[in-house]
């Protein structure tokens, strides 16, 4: 809300049409064009006419349009749009978190002193790391060297997640991250080794579907694409991680169309233990050479559906609050009554648990009706943390 509020949509529609206007040439058509680029199908609606009759004296007050139709502005520069001090200190805030450490450029430390994570003046900020270029946003969290954050990661107490989460500044960590992250760009696929759940030691060729997080977790979890042989793969238990030269081709976006090779990509995912049989598709690491033709597109991961059921009483904002804490699940919403709401939800059943205590978060303003396995686990879940107390 600091940002959209500050600087809105029409904040940013009206900032293009007037460095439009000081380039020339901006027409009504074009004008229109920005509107519903920058702001919202109907803002055309409001915008455009308070600019054209003046109503906002940004364009000229006379009729508006010069002899060549285009519009005119008395303004003489393009607009800025600085940053607040509170929304700075948001900024800051959040760039302590240490999983923004994921998203910078390699070894470019984000802070270099405790004095300039506290925000004290003397801190001397982010230093660039020799031969390494600046992106914008390492840029962006240099100018706050000296800012005080609204807030810190202490202010705040997680009693709904675990501990071991993963081990987001660790500088092998974010490298395997990156490598990820470029591959599912690259759509190339994966040669990985990994410790499964019992610590045995795992190798193969996979084929990356998503990158997902846990809030529940704090960890992320690579999926690997392959139908029912996709497998699940946590960042943090990754020892290997490298780039194939085979790529495969992405899947066709429209729903129900035919894979054009006709071919079952499960093949294209293996693995063994470490020692055992080899993989079978004589994939490459990058390092290795030889270009290895593209993979058949990938079978989505088939996923177990559940749904819960629950009423929402919409007191102290809840009915937002539900609705931006599952924004990531299917639903549906109704209202029966005044003040009442009854939210029907899907989500997949191996995040079961992590569902439960996000619905036990909202307390009295929710109550569960069906399944009656979800009630279930909700009254042991109490009954545990009657346990503890």
């Amino acid at each position: 809300m600091l940002f959209s509020e500050v600087y809105s949509a029409y904040f940013n529609a009206v900032a293009a049409i007037i460095s439009e206007a000081l380039e020339g040439g901006l027409t009504a058509k074009r004008m229109d064009e920005i509107v519903r680029k920058q702001a919202f199908s109907e803002s055309v609606l409001s915008i455009v006419p308070a600019l054209k009759t003046g109503e906002w004296a940004l364009l000229h007050p006379s009729s508006g349009i010069s002899r060549d139709g285009s519009f005119q502005t008395p303004i003489r520069h393009k607009p800025r749009m600085p940053l607040t001090t509170l929304q700075k200190r948001w900024l800051k805030a959040i760039s302590l978190d240490p999983r923004i450490a994921l998203f910078k450029q390699a070894s470019q430390p984000l802070w270099e002193s405790e004095d300039a994570r506290t925000g004290a003046t003397h801190g001397n900020g982010i230093t660039d790391s020799p031969g390494s270029g600046e992106d914008s946003f390492t840029k962006l969290l240099a100018t706050l060297h000296d800012v005080e954050p609204l807030f810190v990661p202490e202010d705040f107490v997680y009693f709904d997640r675990y501990t071991d989460g993963d081990p987001f500044t660790d500088a092998g960590y974010i490298e395997r991250f990156h490598t990820v992250v470029a591959g599912m760009k690259e759509n190339r696929c994966f040669y990985i080794e990994y410790r499964n759940r019992v610590g045995r030691l795992m190798r193969g060729h996979f084929i990356p579907h998503r990158l997902e997080y846990s809030a529940k977790d704090d960890k992320f979890r690579l999926e690997t694409a392959g139908g029912w042989h996709a497998a699940y793969i946590n960042l943090a238990r990754i020892e290997v991680c490298e780039l194939t030269d085979r790529r495969f081709m992405p899947r066709p976006k429209e729903k129900g169309t035919p894979d054009p090779t006709g071919a079952t990509p499960a093949h294209c995912r293996a693995e063994t233990p470490v020692g055992e049989t080899p993989d079978p598709t004589g994939a490459t690491p990058a390092h290795s050479g030889g270009i290895v033709p593209a993979v058949p597109a990938p079978i989505p991961p088939k996923r177990r559906m559940a749904q819960v059921r629950f009423t929402l009483k919409n007191e102290r904002n809840a009915l937002d609050r539900v609705m931006l804490h599952f924004s990531d699940c299917r639903k549906e919403t109704r209202r029966p009554g005044d003040g009442m709401y009854d939210v029907e939800l899907w989500y997949e059943t191996q995040d079961e648990t992590e569902i439960l205590i996000r619905i036990l978060s909202f307390g009295p303003l929710v109550q569960v009706v069906s399944p009656d396995s979800f009630i279930t686990l909700i009254k042991k879940r109490l009954a545990m943390q009657q346990e503890l107390s």
